[in-house]
């Protein structure tokens, strides 16, 4: 199959560069290595994938808020992503399909392999893990695939609205019953330019290349719920269309941006105006609707898990601000939130996240972001702890942590191990000892009882019931346990 292929596909070569003309001018050229193509039969189907290099691709560096990477890519990761052509058909008789596969290794997988990826192939995933990206001949994008431990687990479409949707599965009758679970996310376009050798112009190896930010594009976050026995979709090759968008791309939506208004108090009493008016935003709100949906909704091996997202200043004068996108570690008792502080990403001034098991805020909630207090510059130090909110959400109520003495938050760092021990061990005690005295009957108001007696000359803590419009009151600890401060 692959020498007949060879000569059917060998002409995949869109112009030539001649020498002493400018490149930018003229259109890619593409080198297919067939010496180094991996055939696979599976029964009578049959599939080809040929390594090859173009003089001028667009490559999107990819990075996900619910993959939870761990890090964010750069230009150093281009030289990591590499494409195949796919061609396969079904029998004998059958035409041929082909498509373009772009792999984009994990930094962790690339690092195990020693940054050697050559044994990788699509029937040959083994404990692969990073994307997929899939692409028409021509080079239109048709899906990306995150890929995890040689598997998927889910896709990412075309351009979409950022609102969640449910989406039925119409038409798609190799999957089961079911819905997409979709978000918005938006990525970076790099452009790649090479200029050949020109003694060599079809030596590939030879050849210099250059990066440039093009542009920037939102696609359809897309989760399948439920998923059972997948026939065609056990193919690799056809992922992008069995773990996609049956509905097709829509004109993406704007990120939502917003203002604070209302300065903030390190006084418990004259703090609460800005809490209750940040906490009410439509921008926040909503954020803590898909939290908790999500939270209730998709369980990990039937457990709740906790889901968060971070609430940044874009521009410290006017106090705009934004949401970023929901996100969840999968793991029960906690979730990854970042900190950010420039002019390109923003400046992180709150943390929000869900606690499934409804216990009120520890002690590393009300310490959130006080490990970064120093890398924050001098002259804008005192807008990250007059903004700092720190929420956390439960069934019942939603708790909001500001900062009361910046001196005393800022020297308290529980990411360090031991201080986290020690102050989650005198929680404990005295958490212990206000449920003796309250006779056993409430665990939260014993917790925010010890929370109070170990850092309320430190943090204010607000309360609200669960309910349409939010009503934030600072706390208090009294003999009988914490009430709500008289303003």
């Amino acid at each position: 199959m692959g020498d007949s292929l060879q000569s059917r596909f060998s002409k995949l070569s869109i112009g030539r560069v001649a020498k002493g003309k400018q490149p930018a001018a003229a259109l890619p050229r593409f080198h297919l290595l067939w010496q180094k193509a991996h055939t696979t039969a599976k029964g009578e189907r049959q599939v080809v994938e040929i390594p090859f290099y173009a003089t001028h691709r667009i490559v999107s560096l990819l990075s996900f808020s619910r993959d939870s990477l761990g890090y964010k890519p750069d230009r150093t990761m281009l030289k990591t992503i590499f494409d195949r052509l796919v061609i396969f058909r079904e029998n004998a008789s059958s035409p041929f399909v082909s498509k373009i596969v772009r792999y984009h290794p994990d930094r962790p997988y690339l690092e195990k392999y020693n940054y050697d990826v050559s044994h990788l192939h699509l029937y040959g995933l083994g404990d692969y893990t990073g994307y997929l990206e899939y692409l028409t001949p021509t080079g239109s994008r048709t899906g990306i695939v995150r890929v995890v431990n040689g598997r998927p687990v889910r896709k990412y479409s075309g351009k979409g609205k950022s609102a969640s949707k449910r989406q039925e599965s119409r038409g798609m009758s190799i999957m089961s019953d079911g819905y997409w679970d979709c978000i918005e996310i938006c990525e970076d376009i790099i452009q790649t330019i090479c200029v050949g050798n020109p003694e060599d112009p079809d030596n590939p190896e030879d050849e210099i290349c250059s990066d440039d930010v093009v542009g920037q594009d939102c696609y359809d976050d897309c989760e399948w719920v439920e998923e059972e026995e997948p026939d065609y979709c056990d193919f690799p090759e056809n992922w992008e269309e069995c773990y996609g968008d049956p509905e097709g791309p829509e004109e993406p939506e704007e990120i939502l941006l917003d203002t604070l208004k209302i300065a903030p108090s390190n006084d418990p009493c004259g703090g609460k105006a800005a809490v209750n008016e940040r906490l009410n935003k439509d921008t926040i709100s909503s954020s803590m609707d898909t939290t908790r949906s999500r939270m209730n909704n998709n369980l990990v091996n039937g457990k709740k898990v906790e889901y968060g997202f971070e609430t940044l200043l874009t521009d410290l004068s006017s106090k705009e601000f934004k949401v970023n996108p929901v996100k969840t570690s999968n793991n029960p008792a906690g979730v990854n939130l970042d900190t950010r502080w420039s002019p390109l990403d923003g400046y992180t001034i709150g943390y929000t996240h869900i606690h499934p098991s409804n216990s009120a805020p520890s002690p590393s909630d009300l310490f959130f972001g006080s490990q970064w207090y120093s890398s924050v510059p001098t002259a804008e130090q005192s807008i990250y702890s007059s903004y700092y909110t720190s929420t956390v959400m439960t069934d019942d109520y939603i708790y909001v942590i500001t900062i009361k003495n910046t001196t005393r938050w800022s020297g308290i760092d529980l990411s360090v191990q031991s201080n986290r021990d020690a102050a989650n061990d005198e929680y404990r005690r005295l958490t212990h000892e206000y449920m003796k005295t309250l006779g056993w009957t409430n665990s939260v108001e014993s917790q925010l009882s010890a929370l109070l007696e170990m850092y309320g000359n430190t943090v204010n803590i607000y309360r609200s019931p669960v309910q349409n419009t939010l009503d934030f009151q600072p706390l208090q600890l009294t003999l009988g346990g914490p009430i709500v401060n008289p303003c």
